[in-house]
């Protein structure tokens, strides 16, 4: 028998995940910022190709001077997973952007945790005990409060914000899968690569010419985006997304800091309690302390995988 592989590339370190995961909150805050900026005068798929391309070519140097980097992988089809589910996320979130308060689109992208456990259920067949069932029913109720605060009427916008964070759930968790044995730079990396693919044809196709002013705020965007993207990359590679994870809400804060200095954007009092019980309902949900929580699937993934590597010794 062959030398048993590591089941994880980076020492798990909880302090370590979640100081990544914040710095990564407050960059993508500023990023949503600067999305809110371009998207009220260039088209969206335009914006999402300028984060994928423009962050891309942000990476290219630093991955070529990092010693032992590669781009050999075996892993396409995870890769793939990521990168598609990832570019849905991105073009949906940044639509919600354009079209909603900053801290209210952000809210809706990071109700993620709360689908964990309905794709732990869909994809691995994991049971859900009752405790996450009732977190569930708790934080679809904070988002009703964040989404309809003042009438009946559900903006298609709102709609986007929910779904993206479907898509931000099955990316996280391809994000986890791919870390027990691929850098978190190579993850980022072929994310670049697909992202960009996907998003050219559509940005050709409503192209308009930015001014200069609109291509340094572009390039901005993309540079912070991907440096968020690898402290969040390096954040769930360093613990348990269930341990983690709930430390993005503070992007929720960062916004909400952001799109009253910028905007004068102030949360109503429904919007404030919606998003407690989406944040109480979000820890509860990605507890991997409790049992049954969703997000043991995570801890699931990798244990599968060490099983099929013993067996394939």
């Amino acid at each position: 028998m062959s030398e048993e592989v590591p089941s994880l590339l980076y020492r798990q370190s909880l302090r370590t995940g979640a100081m990544y995961i914040i710095a990564s909150a407050a960059l993508f805050s500023c990023v949503g910022s600067l999305v809110k900026t371009l998207t009220q005068d260039l088209p969206v798929p335009m914006v999402v190709f300028f984060r994928s391309a423009i962050g891309l070519a942000w990476l290219a140097p630093w991955l070529w001077n990092r010693r032992g980097f590669t781009l050999r992988t075996r892993r396409w089809k995870d890769h793939a997973v990521r990168g598609v589910s990832g570019i849905l996320a991105m073009a949906l979130f940044f639509f919600a952007l354009s079209r909603l308060p900053l801290a209210q689109a952000v809210l809706l992208n990071f109700t993620a945790p709360l689908f964990i456990p309905l794709i732990a259920r869909c994809w691995l067949g994991e049971k859900l005990s009752a405790k996450i069932f009732v977190a569930l029913g708790v934080g679809f109720v904070g988002v009703a409060f964040v989404v309809r605060p003042a009438g009946f009427d559900i903006e298609p916008a709102m709609v986007a914000g929910l779904v993206s964070a479907v898509f931000a759930a099955i990316a996280l968790v391809g994000i986890r899968n791919l870390t027990n044995n691929e850098p978190a730079a190579r993850v980022v990396f072929y994310f670049g690569v697909v992202s960009t693919l996907i998003s050219l044809p559509v940005a050709v196709w409503v192209w308009v010419a930015p001014t200069p002013e609109q291509w340094m705020m572009a390039i901005a965007m993309a540079g912070l985006a991907t440096l968020a993207q690898l402290l969040l990359t390096r954040g769930y590679a360093s613990a348990p997304a269930g341990q983690v994870g709930y430390y993005q809400y503070s992007s929720v804060l960062f916004s909400a800091l952001i799109g009253w200095m910028v905007w004068s954007e102030v949360p109503t009092p429904w919007a404030g309690v919606g998003a407690l019980l989406i944040l109480v309902a979000g820890v509860v949900a990605s507890g991997y302390n409790l049992v049954g929580s969703g997000t043991a699937l995570l801890e699931l993934m990798t244990r599968s995988r060490d099983r099929e590597t013993r067996g394939a010794d």
